[in-house]
C-alpha cells in the first residue's frame, strides 16, 4: 500500500505546528463537504489546513442511507437543475471508485393510485433521459405479476405495478475518508478533534482560536481564506443573526437479510410524502431514513421508539407475512440533514447549496453527499478571488480508495490505523470498520482484539484501553435506548 500516512503520528507533527501559523486556506469541518473544498484547493496549490471538532465524517456525513444518487423524488419539486447535476456526479464517483460507489437496482412499487403511477413512470423516464450519456442502466415496468413473482413478501393488496431503476450505494463515511486521502497525497494538512471559533479579520488575514482536544494545546492560526464547512452546526459559524439551517433527523434501521430477503433495493413510500430505502449490506438490511424536525443538542442524536415505531409499520405494511419486530433490530443510526432553512414538510424542503462569502469568509449550507464535488467548485470560484490560482487545476485526479472490507480484520485495523487517523474505539468500529452496525453482536465479539491493536499502535495505558471499550459499550447502549419505551 502506498498512501501517504494519516495517523495519530501524522497528527502529532501538524498540531506541534500550528501555533501562529499561517495559511491561504482553513477548512472547518471534515465531514464530505470539507473534504471536497480540501481536495479542490490543493489542487490549486494552496497552503490549506482542514480541523474538525470531532472525527472526520462523523456528523452527516456518516449517517446517510449510503446512496450517490440523483434524487428521483426532487423531480416532483421541479428541480431539474440538481438531479442533472447529481447524475452526472452519480456517473463520476461510480467510474472514480468502483470498489466503493457501486450501481445498484432499486424497485419502486405502486400501491392505491394510478395516478402516482403515471407520476412515478414519468419520473423514472426523466431520470434516465437527463442522465444522458452518463447513465448507469436504463428503467424498466414490473407488472403486478412480475413483482409477485419475484418479491414472493410484498403485500399484493392494491399493488398496481412498479418500475426497476438504477442508482449507487456506497459507505459513505468512507468516501470521505477516500477524498481526504487523496487530498492529504496532494498537500493538505489535516487533524480531527480540534475545536475552532469563528473567525475574526485581523488586517489580511482571519483570526481563528484552536483548542486541541487531545494534547489540550491551544493558540491563534491565520488564514487568507476561511472556508466554513460545518453542516447542521453552520448557524454557529455564521456572520449574521439569520438563521441558516433547519436540521431534520434521518433514522435507520438494520436487521438480519434472512428476516427480509428481496432480490433488490426497495423503495417504501408513503401516503404522507416521506420514502424509507431498504438497502442491503452483506448479511443485512438497512431500512431508513425518516424525515423530522431536531431542535434537541446537535451532538447527541439518536433514534427514538417513535422513529423505530413508524420504519416498522412502514415495513409491515408492505411485507405483512414476516412481522419485522423490535426484537430483529441489531442496530441503528440517526443524523442530521443540513437543510436550508425553509417553511414546509421535512421531507419537501429543497437539498439545494447556498454558499456565502463574506470577504474571504466562506460560509457553506445544505447540498447532498452526491454533489459534494460541485459545490466544493462553485466555493473554489469565490476563494480565488483572494488567492488566485497557484497551479493549473489537474483535473484527472486518481482518487484513493481508503475502504479494506475484503481484508482481514487485523489488515483492516492496521490499514485504517495508519490511512484514516482514528483516535477512539468509537472511530474505528463505527465509521471504519462497520462493526457497529453490520455485526449480529454489534462488534463486541472481536473488541479485545481490535482494542489491544489499537492501544498498541496508539499507546494507550491498559486503563485508558478499559476506558475506551467502557465508552463503546455506552454508545451502543444510547443507540439502543429506544427499545426502553417501544
Amino acid at each position: 500500500m502506498n498512501y501517504t500516512e494519516i495517523s495519530k503520528f501524522t497528527r502529532d507533527e501538524i498540531i506541534s505546528q500550528l501555533p501562529n501559523s499561517k495559511w491561504d486556506v482553513i477548512i472547518i469541518g471534515g465531514g464530505i463537504t470539507g473534504a471536497g473544498v480540501a481536495l479542490e484547493c490543493v489542487n490549486r496549490g494552496w497552503k490549506t489546513l482542514l480541523l474538525d471538532k470531532c472525527d472526520f465524517a462523523s456528523g452527516t456525513s456518516s449517517k446517510s442511507s449510503g446512496m450517490v444518487h440523483g434524487g428521483l423524488r426532487y423531480l416532483e419539486q421541479g428541480n431539474f437543475k440538481l438531479v442533472k447535476e447529481a447524475l452526472k456526479e452519480r456517473y463520476f464517483l461510480s467510474k472514480k471508485l468502483p470498489e466503493l460507489v457501486k450501481s445498484n437496482r432499486f424497485l419502486f412499487p405502486i400501491y392505491n393510485s394510478w395516478w402516482m403511477y403515471l407520476k412515478v413512470k414519468l419520473g423514472v423516464f426523466l431520470y434516465d433521459v437527463f442522465a444522458g450519456k452518463f447513465n448507469l442502466k436504463n428503467h424498466f415496468r414490473l407488472t403486478k405479476k412480475q413483482i409477485l413473482e419475484k418479491y414472493k413478501l410484498i403485500n399484493p393488496l392494491n399493488l398496481k405495478g412498479g418500475f426497476i431503476y438504477s442508482d449507487c450505494l456506497v459507505s459513505d463515511s468512507h468516501l470521505v475518508l477516500s477524498i481526504l486521502s487523496t487530498a492529504v497525497q496532494k498537500g493538505l494538512a489535516l487533524a480531527n478533534y480540534v475545536k475552532v471559533s469563528p473567525p475574526t479579520k485581523n488586517n489580511l488575514y482571519y483570526e481563528l482560536k484552536w483548542d486541541d482536544q487531545v494534547s489540550k494545546l491551544s493558540g491563534k492560526l491565520n488564514s487568507k481564506v476561511v472556508i466554513s464547512c460545518t453542516g447542521v452546526w453552520s448557524n454557529n459559524f455564521n456572520l449574521s443573526k439569520n438563521k441558516l439551517i433547519r436540521p431534520t433527523k434521518g433514522v435507520h434501521i438494520v436487521i438480519p437479510y434472512n428476516r427480509l430477503q428481496i432480490p433488490t433495493s426497495f423503495v417504501l413510500p408513503s401516503n404522507d410524502g416521506r420514502i424509507l430505502f431498504a438497502n442491503r449490506m452483506g448479511d443485512f438490511l438497512y431500512i431508513g431514513t425518516t424525515d423530522t424536525d431536531f431542535q434537541a443538542n446537535y451532538d447527541k442524536v439518536y433514534a427514538e421508539s417513535e422513529d423505530i415505531k413508524y420504519i416498522l409499520k412502514k415495513v409491515n405494511e408492505i411485507f405483512p407475512t414476516i412481522n419485522i419486530s423490535p426484537n430483529d433490530i441489531i442496530s441503528t443510526w440517526a443524523g442530521l440533514r443540513p437543510l436550508l432553512d425553509n417553511d414546509g414538510n421535512p421531507s419537501q424542503l429543497s437539498r439545494e447549496e447556498l454558499i456565502i462569502d463574506n470577504e474571504g469568509y466562506i460560509n457553506m449550507c445544505g447540498g447532498k453527499l452526491t454533489t459534494y464535488r460541485c459545490m466544493a467548485k462553485k466555493a473554489i470560484i469565490k476563494a480565488e478571488k483572494y488567492l488566485g490560482i497557484l497551479n493549473k487545476p489537474n483535473k484527472t485526479i486518481q482518487l484513493n480508495s481508503i475502504y479494506f472490507i475484503n481484508e482481514s480484520l487485523e489488515t483492516q485495523v492496521e490499514n485504517y490505523l495508519k490511512t484514516s487517523m482514528p483516535l477512539t474505539l468509537i472511530d474505528l468500529m463505527e465509521r471504519r470498520l462497520n462493526l457497529y452496525r453490520f455485526d449480529e453482536n454489534n462488534g463486541m465479539d472481536n473488541i479485545e482484539f481490535i482494542s489491544e491493536k489499537m492501544a498498541s499502535y496508539l499507546g494507550w495505558s491498559p486503563s485508558e484501553r478499559k476506558q475506551q471499550i467502557i465508552n463503546y459499550k455506552e454508545y451502543i447502549k444510547l443507540n439502543h435506548d429506544w427499545a426502553l419505551t417501544i
